[in-house]
């Protein structure tokens, strides 16, 4: 699956909704947000939801990840670590029913 992400400027307020997301999922994984976005081509079945991209560092490692956001929670369907394993598919996108494939490209606009 190839994604676009729009990117946030994290110095600027980026709007209530994806404020809060993104806050939630710093406060919950922790670490240092290096950058966020928006993904812009959610799959069909998706576009209702607020997908988002995160790229933070804790303890010197740096992952990527992907996170829903269906108005109620957020949660982390992929993750890409800094170990050169590749995006790792977590246990709650298929269990939530999300239909969400590994990302195979990320293409980020700012």
């Amino acid at each position: 699956m190839n994604i676009s992400i729009k990117l946030y400027n994290i110095d600027e307020p980026v709007g209530m909704m994806p404020g809060m997301a993104i806050n939630n999922i710093i406060s919950n994984i922790g670490g240092k947000l290096i950058e966020a976005g928006l993904v812009t081509n959610p799959p069909q079945n998706l576009k209702s939801h607020g997908i988002y991209y995160l790229r933070a560092i804790r303890g010197g490692q740096e992952a990527e990840s992907i996170w829903i956001d269906d108005g109620c929670s957020v949660t982390c369907v992929c993750f890409n670590l800094s170990d050169d394993k590749g995006w790792i598919m977590t246990e709650a996108g298929p269990v939530a029913g999300y239909n969400l494939t590994i990302p195979t490209e990320i293409k980020k606009v700012a």
